[in-house]
């Protein structure tokens, strides 16, 4: 048989701390359901997001160790990525012989 999931949106009151508070949501709706953390997804703008959610999660279960949901950025590049892109915006046509001279 077919389930539907229908979303859910939740908000956060501005005066709240976001991250602890977004934390503490997503373990009530755990505790409330029939999920566990790794069933879920969370997307952020940054890497430093991520820190800060896994910094949370650790911090508001007492410092004890637990599988944390799959938490992404969409928002930043990697180092080598830019300087990929770089290379292929301002050189069409790749130079491979400059990988091997090494200074």
């Amino acid at each position: 048989m077919l389930q539907s999931k229908i979303a859910q949106v939740y908000n956060i009151p501005p005066e709240v701390p976001f991250v602890d508070a977004l934390v503490t949501g997503i373990k009530e709706i755990c505790l409330k359901g029939d999920f566990k953390l790794t069933d879920f997804t969370i997307l952020v703008p940054t890497r430093r997001s991520v820190i800060s959610l896994q910094e949370s999660f650790f911090r508001l279960n007492n410092r004890n160790s637990l599988l944390l949901p799959r938490i992404s950025p969409i928002g930043d590049l990697d180092e080598e990525e830019i300087m990929i892109n770089d290379l292929n915006y301002n050189n069409p046509e790749p130079n491979y012989t400059n990988i091997l001279d090494i200074p």
